[in-house]
């Protein structure tokens, strides 16, 4: 009874087959093959029919026993426009023989687009899939038909897929397209910091350490200089504002790409800092004092073309 519930199961569950430029040549040559062995009676070209049929069968029989053996878990990362995602997705093998070539991708309006590929699984095991495909576009909203594991194995005849979850969205955050922040001419207030102090064991002075903070009472008595105060930079509050009222387009991107630049150097710095939104045609806090809700905010902001 179990078994039969089982097979019930497996004739229930959702299956998509995207055929690739190769199994279209293969499927093209197979019928030209039945074509000629009926025509000529040949059993040579019966034989080869036989055969080629005979892969696709066994193609799609060993692509999908090992799909239906994997299991996954998606972990979503905040993802920035033109930036490879940083999803953690986890994929476990139940099966006692290994899985190959398995790709993990989101089923949008133009199709398979690939987040993940794991060449090679274990049995009984887990891993990481490595981050794959092209980045988000653009900034925004990215909604998705349903999230996707595939595989090609073993002859790359066409990817079959299986579903693994419905459908859903994400909202993409502003692209980052330079490393430090200060750069933009665009950037209000400031984030150079302050120099402060704290007391520490004597040490000898190290290349890159500032003369003033050598200990120098000390430095004459022992062999060299030393120091003992350490200096430690405490960054000040960022002040930004979002002044996208006016804009459209390419600069109203460049204007949020900025921001957001600043945001996230703040959140890794653990700078506090000072979000003003004005004009502010919405009915929300007009100052956000946290890089999250800021990085959230810049990505839900309406696009003017």
């Amino acid at each position: 009874m179990i078994h039969l519930e089982k097979w019930i199961h497996r004739l229930k569950r959702k299956r998509t087959i995207d055929v690739t430029t190769s199994g279209k040549w293969f499927l093209t040559l197979t019928i030209l093959f039945g074509l000629a062995a009926v025509l000529s009676n040949n059993n040579v070209l019966y034989l080869l029919e036989c055969l080629l049929l005979g892969f696709l069968v066994l193609s799609g029989a060993l692509s999908d026993r090992m799909l239906w053996n994997l299991s996954t878990q998606w972990r979503e990362q905040p993802a920035h426009a033109g930036r490879p995602h940083q999803d953690q997705i986890v994929i476990f093998n139940s099966s006692r023989l290994p899985a190959l070539s398995i790709e993990v991708g989101e089923w949008t309006r133009n199709g398979f687009e690939l987040r993940g590929y794991l060449p090679y699984l274990r049995a009984k095991s887990s891993a990481l899939v490595p981050v794959a495909g092209k980045p988000y576009s653009r900034r925004g909203r990215h909604a998705w038909t349903g999230r996707v594991m595939a595989t090609s194995f073993p002859f790359g005849f066409a990817r079959k897929l299986r579903w693994i979850a419905p459908d859903g969205e994400r909202w993409i955050r502003p692209a980052l397209p330079r490393e430090n922040p200060m750069d933009f001419e665009e950037s209000s207030g400031t984030s150079n910091g302050t120099a402060d102090y704290e007391e520490g064991s004597l040490r000898p002075f190290q290349i890159g350490d500032d003369f003033r903070d050598v200990a120098w009472s000390y430095s004459h008595k022992i062999a060299g200089p030393h120091q003992q105060r350490v200096r430690v930079n405490t960054p000040q509050t960022l002040q930004i504002r979002l002044e996208a009222h006016t804009l459209k387009g390419s600069l109203l991107e460049r204007h949020l790409s900025s921001l957001a630049t600043q945001l996230v150097w703040a959140e890794n710095q653990g700078a506090p800092i000072e979000f003003e939104i004005g004009p502010n045609p919405q009915n929300i806090e007009p100052i956000l004092r946290d890089a999250e809700a800021g990085l959230e905010f810049l990505a839900r902001y309406p696009a003017k073309p």
